[in-house]
C-alpha cells in the first residue's frame, strides 16, 4: 500500500498489518495508524518505518523493538487508543 505523509509530503510504501502504526521513512513522523478499534482488539500492533516492522505492541501491552533494544509495559488504555500513542511518542524519540 502506498500512503502520502501529512508531515514532509512524500509518498511511501508500508507493510499491512489487522492493527499497525505507521511511520514514515523519509522525515521519521507518525503517519498514522489503523486499528480493529470498536469491532475487536487492537493488540498486537506492529509498529513500521515505511515497510520494515520496528517494534511491536503485544498483547501483554509491552512495546517491544529488538532494533531499539526495547521491551517496556505500557500504562495507556484502550479507550480512544491511549495505548497507540504512547507507543508512538516513545518511538518517535528514538528515531528523532
Amino acid at each position: 500500500m502506498v500512503l502520502k505523509c501529512n508531515n514532509c509530503g512524500k509518498e511511501f510504501k508500508h507493510g499491512i498489518s489487522g492493527n499497525m502504526i505507521i511511520f514514515c521513512p523519509f522525515c521519521k513522523k507518525s503517519a498514522g495508524s489503523i486499528s480493529d478499534y470498536g469491532f475487536g482488539p487492537i493488540v498486537p500492533c506492529d509498529i513500521y518505518l515505511g515497510e520494515k516492522i520496528i517494534a511491536s505492541i503485544s498483547s501483554m501491552n509491552e512495546l517491544i523493538s529488538k532494533e531499539f533494544g526495547i521491551k517496556k509495559s505500557l500504562c495507556g488504555k484502550y479507550k480512544n487508543l491511549e495505548i497507540y500513542s504512547e507507543a508512538e511518542k516513545i518511538i518517535g524519540e528514538m528515531l528523532s
